[in-house]
């Protein structure tokens, strides 16, 4: 059980060499489960594809990443979201000219697989806008 909602539960009974580590996902689903073999090393890297940290500390209640950045076409761009609403994702390329839009009613974080491959190399802009709330971000497009 993750009691202080970061994703994280552990106990530990180093008497008697006792223990666990647990990670969960955002819906709160473990996806990593490590016994205690206390005297030894657990050693485990992963990555996220969603901003850590609390919204608060977010301008304009939004937040979003591409992933990755520089990217062959195809690339993840995942958002967290005060409230659920409606969103519009647009890329624009350097002349300014929307070459992709997509919309949809969204929860509070999520992530939508985009696929430009087909797009020359060169540096895009990705605008979210959620509500009256508008970010943008640049990636490169590197074939």
């Amino acid at each position: 059980y993750d009691s202080g909602d970061n994703g994280i539960d552990f106990w530990a009974e180093l008497e008697e060499g006792k223990g666990y580590l647990r990670f969960y996902d955002l819906n709160g689903h473990m996806i990593q489960h490590f016994e205690g073999d206390f005297g030894n090393e657990i050693y485990k890297s992963f990555y996220t594809d969603i901003s850590l940290g609390t919204l608060e500390n977010v301008d304009k209640e939004l937040a979003f990443n591409v992933i990755p950045n520089p990217n062959n076409g195809r690339f993840i761009i995942s958002y967290a979201l005060e409230d659920e609403t409606e969103i519009k994702m647009e890329v624009f390329n350097s002349a300014g000219q929307q070459v992709w839009l997509h919309k949809e009613t969204a929860g509070k974080q999520g992530k939508i697989n985009v696929n430009l491959n087909a797009l020359p190399s060169g540096i895009y802009s990705c605008v979210l806008t959620a509500g009256q709330n508008v970010s943008s971000r640049k990636f490169v497009l590197k074939k």
